[in-house]
């Protein structure tokens, strides 16, 4: 399987992954470590990459997750 070079996260945040019933999500997450999360959907065939710009933006009062 091929997989394409990554770009890196915003300062404060991580890549990651997660299995869910078989399918292997990508997600990026950062923030502020607290309770209130903000949770970013990409639309097919979208990546995290658009919102890449929101995430430092929404994270000093939050926890952002972005979905890929």
């Amino acid at each position: 399987m091929h997989y394409r070079t990554m770009r890196p996260a915003p300062d404060g945040f991580r890549h990651g992954f997660a299995t869910v019933n078989g399918l292997r999500f990508h997600y990026v997450e950062g923030g502020a470590d607290t309770e209130r999360t903000i949770v970013l959907l990409a639309g097919f065939p979208e990546s995290w990459y658009p919102n890449q710009e929101a995430t430092p933006h929404s994270s000093h009062r939050s926890a952002v997750r972005s979905l890929a």
